[in-house]
């Protein structure tokens, strides 16, 4: 049978690999369940670093997620390795990697190998084989294809392509690019301005360089699309007052007077010595219960999360 494909497969590993290791632990297989059973059979996965170097592997046995790499059916072998003139690399299971079956210059050059060796060893049906259909066996050139073509499905106007008048005339590629054309001019008037997620702009449209390091938001009316305001620098910003509670206050001590008095014998108030008696006590008053405010400093270098895009106007 010889190589095998299945659509869309990739996976990642389960343990790591060095630039030597003959086997994958994958974390998913492929589906359909391949299968490999002839002494030609294999199939090709495509490994992926974080860094994006690629290694093409060729993989002869495939039991669940273990994957044996070589050149033999079920012998696993280093020669599997660094297929295609790639590079072998290692890959560490809990770094950003991919593993996936990918078309490669190597499948479509034994395509077009196989296609040469075909055309090489069949004879081409003659024209008059080709008008009457009287030869099942030798195939059409592509001059006498054309030509058949060209007598039984005529080629569609330009303006039948354009407007989809005619069901039946075939559109050559240069008329169907035309008819694309007008319907992509319809679609996009001259003057039109779009976002592109991407670094050039497409052919037809010019650049604007009068957004950059700006935002965009929407608006409830149509006649302010395209106006420009804002600024990166914060500003408006307050901090309302506060006077602090009772609770709110760190622990703390404050100096007091001490007032006392002793009466004498004769009945009369005298200045005390130490050991008099204290009538009362008050602590010294300070703070008016105002409220205050802190202040702050805001800086003008903050920017979102963002990706960058590109805005263009069609010409």
């Amino acid at each position: 049978m010889g190589q095998i494909f299945r659509n869309d497969f990739a996976t990642t590993l389960t343990a790591t690999i060095t630039t030597t290791s003959t086997t994958l632990a994958l974390t998913a297989a492929p589906s359909p369940a391949i299968v490999l059973t002839e002494s030609d059979d294999f199939f090709k996965l495509t490994i992926v670093d974080e860094n994006g170097n690629r290694e093409i592997i060729k993989c002869v046995e495939i039991s669940g997620l273990d994957v044996t790499i070589g050149v033999a059916l079920g012998v696993p072998s280093i020669d599997g390795r660094a297929q295609e003139n790639t590079t072998a690399i290692p890959i560490t299971h809990t770094d950003e990697h991919i593993i996936s079956m990918r078309t490669t210059a190597g499948l479509l050059e034994t395509i077009i190998t196989a296609i040469n060796t075909l055309q090489a060893n069949t004879s081409i049906a003659t024209i008059t084989m080709a008008e009457e259909g009287t030869d099942d066996v030798h195939p059409l050139s592509p001059l006498k294809g054309r030509v058949m073509v060209d007598g039984y499905a005529p080629l569609a106007t330009l303006v039948q392509a354009q407007g989809g008048t005619n069901n039946i005339a075939r559109m050559s590629p240069l008329r169907s690019r035309q008819a694309v054309a007008t319907a992509y001019e319809a679609i996009f008037e001259s003057g039109t301005t779009c976002i592109f997620k991407q670094n050039t702009v497409p052919t037809g449209w010019v650049f604007l360089a009068e957004d950059n390091d700006r935002v965009f938001i929407g608006t409830d009316s149509s006649i302010e699309g395209g106006d420009i305001g804002g600024s990166w620098t914060l500003s408006g910003i307050s901090i309302n007052g506060h006077a602090l509670s009772i609770a709110e206050m760190p622990v703390h001590k404050h100096g007091i007077d001490v007032r006392w008095h002793d009466v004498g014998t004769s009945g009369t108030v005298r200045n005390a010595d130490w050991g008099g008696t204290v009538m009362d006590t008050e602590t010294k008053a300070a703070g008016s219960g105002a409220a205050h405010t802190h202040g702050i400093t805001l800086g003008n270098t903050w920017r979102p999360a963002y990706v960058k895009a590109i805005t263009a106007r069609r010409i």
